[in-house]
């Protein structure tokens, strides 16, 4: 039976960085009304519904897009750059060629590039290597390392994707409580306006600092760490004679 509640991935990859980029809005609306806070809460929450869907996608297809941009400035994946003979970062040629035989493995249709290859065709050999990481990640995607951090690199490339909304969302909830409090905010005795207008500002100030493409790397390059630690523990058949997986 399957079940009806989101999976782990949905609530902190999708409605993470949603609830983040929606809460100083939500916030700023509460104060703007002056309503009671819970059923000023189940209104607003009820309108932006259709609205926060929408968002959220826009945001996956946005983050989406910048990854595809920052692969091509970090010249790709940080999965798929574990496997090539000619990366920098792949300073030890033995575990690289370990790596590279078990990955074969997965698809064993087809040759593995050689360095050769590499220097020749990079884009060829980077769809063969695709391919491999493609079905890397199908097999080990429910492995709990490799979900925790597909979850976490998935939070941050969206929230990167929703950061110019948060940011505005922020501002705007921001103005809401120094408009209320008359613009002196911090002259007045009103310890729940003070409270939300730090609320709001730490909100924005995280998307600002924390949301950035070099969190986004640093999240890939330990979704890769991930799944070559995964691939170590798993049973792989005998790969087939005369299919090249050497590195050169």
């Amino acid at each position: 039976m399957q079940s009806i509640l989101p999976d782990r991935y949905d609530v902190q990859a999708r409605l993470g960085p949603l609830a983040l980029t929606l809460s100083p809005l939500v916030l700023g609306v509460l104060v703007w009304t002056g309503l009671p806070s819970v059923p000023a809460a189940i209104v607003v929450t009820a309108v932006l519904a259709v609205f926060g869907k929408w968002l959220a996608e826009l945001g996956r297809a946005r983050g989406k897009k910048l990854e595809a941009a920052l692969f091509r400035d970090w010249g790709g994946g940080r999965v798929t750059a574990r496997l090539r003979c000619l990366d920098t970062s792949n300073t030890d040629k033995a575990a690289l060629f370990a790596r590279r035989q078990r990955v074969a493995l997965l698809v064993p249709e087809v040759r593995f590039p050689t360095e050769q290859d590499e220097r020749e065709d990079p884009a060829a050999a980077d769809a063969i290597y695709d391919r491999a990481v493609g079905a890397l990640f199908e097999r080990q995607r429910q492995h709990n390392l490799v979900h925790a951090e597909n979850c976490s690199y998935g939070f941050i490339r969206n929230a990167l994707g929703l950061k110019p909304a948060a940011i505005l969302f922020g501002f705007m909830g921001l103005l809401s409580t120094f408009h209320k409090s008359g613009w002196c905010l911090f002259s007045i005795n009103s310890n729940m306006l003070t409270l939300t207008s730090m609320l709001i500002f730490a909100v924005m100030m995280w998307f600002v600092v924390a949301v950035t493409p070099v969190a986004v790397r640093r999240r890939n390059e330990r979704l890769a760490d991930a799944l070559y630690k995964a691939l170590q523990g798993m049973d792989l058949p005998v790969r087939p004679s005369g299919i090249h997986s050497g590195v050169g």
